[in-house]
């Protein structure tokens, strides 16, 4: 009798369990009551800049095999080679960034889908709403640019795009083929034309927080995207209005320096993001995962290449941010903008940023000479009012005298400098088709891989982790 009655009781209590279970959200998902549970789950469902591992794929970087970690080199040699079998299941990579940026629109499609059944001001709803389009279109731009060829008129249609998900799954295990890029910008365009709307109309409920999306991030992004997309009228026109409410403030990069010499590299790393300090339009924040694993400080053997930094000018202010980390023998510079790196764990939250005013001045200055009619004498304008906060002692350069190729290749070179060691340079090299080498040995007569101008390799393999879960994309993958 004892045990038949312990074996109801089982049955009892497991018919009890698995009533909870049925009763669960079938992805167990925290039940969201309040506008205020949107916002905070808005809040996670900001993306980091999980694309900093490019720089390595760039011109920028070169390897020196005697300081980087054997555990590392069977995922970042493969890069630095844009092979495709690099070891997966390490942070920075792009398996990473895949995994993240999906993990991030699952996140803000749920905010999508129910804020605005949720209780709470009209206003305010619609302003977070408005938020939460910019974050996810924000999030499938850099999944586009990092696992897609560039942005093209002519070829988007058909050229392989990413996974659209644009709505909760409601399936165990959905399968979702691959959107073109035409596609892919489309819902980008979409969401954040609808965004825009709910945030200029509802603009006194928006976050102040400079980890959030405001209008000055709004128009930045759509300065990007339209630069991105050749459509340079409309990316003046948003540069000019997100440089009108931001005030067009650029980094005192002096002040920086003073706080390198005063205090050391560690503290400078993690000052040099401060919002307080700093006008960045937008700001991404995390306080563990390495996001620049390869280029941290001495851990993985990646450093400023030679032909940069040797022919860096020396008046530049920004050639006070390398610093030598190596012997005379090795003679091999670093270039530290984040807190945060590999080798320095505990140095605080790490601060990252999305949009500056710096990014803002040139692509205007590009745009502006690669319209129908070029105007030569305001794109020099506006590269000049970056020049002068960089240059000491400073010289106007004079338009009259530098031809159409000369002043492009001038705004190229100002954002190559300015952004160096910020993740940027690799989205340039694929739109602008630029070539480019790689050496095992930076003393090798012979490159060990080139990336010519229309390789295909410039769109990065889908990572094998996401055709497992999702095995429609086996048949989907960039040619090669």
């Amino acid at each position: 009798m004892r045990k038949l009655y312990y074996l109801l009781l089982l049955c009892v209590l497991l018919q009890i369990s698995c009533s909870h279970v049925l009763d669960e959200p079938y992805d167990s998902r925290i039940a969201l009551s309040t506008l205020s549970d949107y916002r905070a789950l808005l809040s996670q469902a900001y993306p980091e800049r999980q694309d900093l591992f490019t720089d390595i794929l760039t011109d920028d970087y070169h390897h020196y095999a005697g300081s980087i970690q054997a555990n590392l080199i069977p995922t970042y040699v493969p890069l630095y080679l844009w092979e495709d079998n690099y070891e997966e299941g390490v942070r920075a990579t792009p398996a990473a960034a895949y995994a993240h940026y999906y993990e991030k629109i699952y996140l803000v499609n749920t905010v999508i889908a129910e804020v605005m059944q949720t209780q709470g001001e009209m206003a305010a709803k619609e302003a977070l709403l408005g938020e939460a389009l910019f974050v996810r279109a924000y999030a499938y731009f850099s999944l586009v640019n990092l696992f897609a060829k560039h942005y093209n008129v002519q070829t988007s249609s058909t050229d392989l795009g990413v996974p659209l998900i644009i709505e909760i799954p409601t399936e165990s295990k959905p399968s979702f083929h691959r959107a073109t890029v035409a596609q892919v910008y489309e819902q980008i365009e979409s969401d954040m034309k609808k965004g825009q709307q709910l945030m200029e109309k509802n603009a006194t409920f928006l976050s102040a927080n400079p980890y959030h999306f405001s209008l000055a991030s709004v128009y930045a992004f759509f300065c990007r995207l339209y630069l991105y997309q050749e459509k340079w009228e409309q990316c003046i026109s948003y540069a000019d209005r997100s440089l009108q409410i931001s005030g067009g403030q650029i980094r005192d990069l002096t002040a920086d320096i003073q706080v390198w010499k005063s205090y050391d590299i560690a503290y400078f790393a993690q000052e040099f993001m401060n919002p307080a300090t700093h006008k960045n339009i937008l700001l991404a924040s995390q306080s563990e995962s390495f996001l620049t694993r390869p280029t941290g400080f001495r851990l993985c053997g990646f450093y400023p290449s030679h032909q940069l930094y040797y022919g860096f000018p020396k008046n530049d202010l920004r050639f006070g941010l390398f610093s030598a980390v190596g012997t005379v023998i090795d003679s091999i510079t670093n270039y530290v903008k984040y807190a945060q790196q590999p080798n320095q764990p505990n140095v605080g939250v790490a601060r990252y940023e999305c949009f500056t005013n710096e990014e803002v001045l040139l692509n205007r200055a590009e745009a502006l000479l690669k319209q129908t009619v070029p105007d030569r004498m305001a794109a020099l304008e506006t590269v000049e009012q970056l020049r002068k906060k960089r240059i000491t002692p400073y010289s106007i350069l004079d338009a009259s005298t530098l031809s159409l190729e000369e002043l492009e290749d001038l705004v190229l070179d100002q954002r190559r400098k300015e952004f160096l060691g910020q993740g940027m340079r690799w989205y340039d090299i694929k739109r602008l088709r630029l070539s480019v080498s790689h050496r095992l040995v930076r003393t090798s007569p012979t490159p060990d891989a080139v990336l010519t101008a229309d390789d295909p390799r410039k769109a990065i393999q889908i990572p094998l982790i996401a055709r497992i879960g999702n095995p429609v994309l086996v048949n989907e993958l960039n040619p090669r």
